[in-house]
């Protein structure tokens, strides 16, 4: 779920996900990350080997996988789902004080999961399902809302921690924050136009406002690049000027460039210094002048994943669900893939690497024997089709006397009258 408010200091975007934590904290895994989930070049399947090598490889993503094979990883429905912007960002009061604090968006119809037979279900008949329930429900007018809750720390609070509390791909440990109610966000319309609208719209995280300078993350660097680079190839450098994008207040340099253009500046000079009184950097003199520098650690940290298996799971049900759903994609990955899995969970918790052991051998004797079934069935009788051949033509009624019996009574018809 992404978000675009409209203040009178400009855009602040918020973009979110489903689950609280990313895969990765080095925005230069983007591109790896990536090609590890795309189709393998040959079968043009998708390749569970490649995504559990990735994921083994830069253990960082395996509390994000987790989550994925949790009932946490499908919802049902866009209106029953959180929403988290993952990012610790940075606040600044007007009096210079700085705070660090994880925005949550958190549904009001509360949180409801599907599980995986029942989301198979539900996509067997109905690919629009998500799509289909938000538009029904705004339609009658039961809004779908949020609240927008702050998870807050001070620079006194992190200096107590012991983890790193701007890392993305774990969640903060329990009693080391507060939490701070701050908005509710309510779906009270449709949009009318869906190109317009949506397909136009241009979100960046990148898009900030005074007294929210952002989160200090190497991430965050480089999604504030990345997202205006593509944005710019897909909509044009002009993209802001586009309706849903346009700020309420904004003054800049660019001309010219693919449409929307609006007013092109007119004669006004696109360069700055300018003696022409051009627009000038936005200096907030509010922001502390003291500047927090995150020294990021390449350790391997399975601590979030152990916690999520054990606490984060709420009862024996859960459990076994995600155990099942888990054992159940690890059954096409080869070796020596799978044997630096089994061994990855071990370090994660014993009980949770036996477990997953004991459901991988249930669900490989299943798959083969589901195999072998369909190799039995092929070998059957094949129903017989028909279907045009080069041989003549097949027996039918007289079509010429059907037509000369409907221009008789035509025929007829008009010597009566």
């Amino acid at each position: 779920m992404a978000t675009k408010f409209y203040t009178k200091d400009g855009n602040l975007d918020l973009l979110s996900l489903s689950v609280p934590v990313y895969l990765y904290n080095d925005p230069l895994s983007f591109l790896d990350a990536i090609h590890a989930i795309k189709k393998n070049p040959q079968t043009n399947l998708f390749d569970l080997t490649s995504l559990y090598d990735f994921t083994i490889l830069k253990p960082t993503a395996i509390h994000f996988f987790f989550w994925l094979l949790s009932d946490y990883g499908i919802p049902n429905g866009y209106r029953r789902m959180d929403a988290f912007p993952i990012h610790t960002y940075e606040l600044a009061n007007i009096h210079g004080e700085t705070h660090y604090v994880r925005f949550n968006f958190r549904t009001e119809q509360g949180f409801s999961p599907l599980t995986t037979p029942q989301a198979a279900a539900i996509q067997a008949v109905d690919l629009d399902y998500f799509t289909r329930d938000l538009y029904n429900a705004i339609d009658s007018g039961d809004y779908p809302a949020w609240k927008l809750e702050m998870d807050v720390m001070t620079p006194h609070d992190i200096q107590k921690l012991d983890y790193n509390p701007f890392d993305v791909s774990r969640l903060w440990k329990n009693g080391t924050f507060f939490t701070v109610p701050i908005g509710r966000l309510v779906l009270n319309k449709h949009v009318e136009n869906h190109f317009r609208d949506v397909e136009q719209a241009a979100y960046n995280p990148g898009h900030l406002v005074p007294g929210i300078p952002g989160p200090v993350d190497f991430l965050f660097r480089g999604r504030r690049m990345f997202y205006r680079d593509t944005q710019n190839y897909r909509l044009g450098r002009n993209n802001n000027k586009i309706l849903v994008n346009t700020p309420l207040y904004e003054k800049t340099y660019v001309r010219d460039g693919r449409p929307p253009t609006k007013l092109n500046m007119k004669n006004a000079p696109n360069y700055y210094p300018n003696s022409f009184h051009g627009p000038v950097p936005y200096v907030d003199e509010h922001r502390p002048w003291k500047k927090l520098l995150v020294l990021e650690s390449n350790a391997v940290d399975l601590e979030p994943a152990w916690y999520f298996y054990n606490h984060i799971l709420e009862d024996e049900a859960h459990r076994e669900r995600f155990i099942t759903n888990l054992a159940v994609s690890l059954v096409p990955v080869t070796p020596p893939v799978i044997q630096r899995a089994f061994k990855m969970l071990h370090l994660i918790d014993e009980d949770l690497a036996k477990r997953a052991r004991a459901a991988y051998d249930v669900a490989l004797a299943a798959a083969m024997a589901l195999q072998a079934a369909a190799k039995a069935t092929d070998q059957g009788v094949t129903p017989k089709r028909n279907y045009p051949t080069a041989e003549g033509p097949s027996k039918h009624n007289d079509t010429k006397r059907v037509y000369r019996l409907g221009i008789h009574h035509e025929h007829d018809f008009m010597d009566h009258h």
